[in-house]
């Protein structure tokens, strides 16, 4: 009791047990003695688990009862702390024998090793009643080798099935994820058709309008110039020598080419006057009388 109030007082004692075992345990240090009972008992439930788990130990020899144990125990912690990283845990058992051979195990210098070790710790020590102050100080603690043995390989057991469940869970995950992509895919299938049509009509609509607006447009373009047509007709008209004879003027030619002047004209020349209904041929004499009905025609 004073050694695990000194270990509080100093704030280790609950440090081993706060570390987290990994998910798979498969690298475990041990702490025995090769010609332990215990140690046969463990190594035998370890390599012959019934789910055919490999598990990797690797001994480090220690005396487990008499005056060397104390010391031995924690040159073995020492030679582990070297490789940490080498191991998931450590495990440290004994078989059974005498109750005062546990003293050694309720040292201070031992237990402040253990509380302090930077892997987690199992303690097996083989007394089913007996605690000693290494594991109270220790991550976990079972009674036997062969149980520190169970502990390691119901974790391993437990991670296996976790991982089962969730290969399972993901099957399941994505069979119902391709199925509902499967309904989304069929619903968009079936809808496809009417939306395709729904489009084409949609097209077929702005077609139509389109085209009726260019044919509206074409129109009012052809009226357009059909009036233009129409206002230069008349202009043509208006202006044409045709008009001008309808509205009582007439044309006198020489020679097919047009008379502008009097003094274009000779005696005995020969001219065409052009009325509005008809045309007449005239010859010029030479008498005062005609010049002054002629310079009365042309002004």
């Amino acid at each position: 009791a004073a050694i695990l109030q000194q270990l509080r007082e100093e704030g280790v004692a609950d440090m081993n047990k706060e570390l987290t075992w990994p998910i798979l345990p498969q690298r475990i240090a041990v702490i025995s003695s090769p010609s332990a009972a215990g140690y046969g008992d463990f190594m035998n439930q370890i390599q012959n688990n019934s789910y055919g788990y490999k598990i990797y130990t690797v001994l480090f020899p220690a005396a487990m009862q008499g005056d060397q144990t104390e010391q031995s125990i924690i040159h073995a912690l020492d030679r582990i702390n070297r490789h940490e990283e080498l191991f998931d845990g450590v495990v440290i058992i004994r078989g059974g024998g005498a109750t005062s051979d546990l003293n050694s195990f309720d040292s201070y210098p031992l237990a402040v090793n253990v509380a302090q070790f930077p892997l987690p710790v199992i303690t097996g020590i083989g007394h089913e009643r007996d605690d000693t102050v290494i594991d109270m100080v220790a991550n976990t603690r079972v009674k036997t080798p062969t149980a520190a043995a169970e502990w390691i390989i119901a974790r391993m057991h437990e991670a296996d099935t976790y991982a089962v469940n969730l290969s399972h869970t993901i099957s399941s995950e994505v069979r119902n994820r391709i199925d509902r992509e499967k309904q989304t895919i069929q619903r968009t299938a079936s809808t496809l058709p009417l939306l395709i049509e729904r489009l084409i009509l949609g097209e077929k609509h702005k077609t139509g309008l389109l085209t009726q607006q260019i044919k509206l447009a074409l129109r009012a373009v052809i009226d357009s110039e059909r009036n233009k047509l129409d206002h230069t007709e008349k202009t043509v008209r208006l202006l044409s020598p045709q008009s001008l004879l309808e509205r009582g003027y007439s044309l006198t030619l020489h020679d097919n080419r047009v008379v502008k002047s009097v003094a274009e004209l000779s005696p005995g020349d020969t001219i065409e006057t052009i009325f509005a209904d008809g045309k007449t041929t005239s010859r010029i004499e030479k008498n005062r009388t005609f010049e002054n009905k002629i310079k009365n025609i042309y002004g």
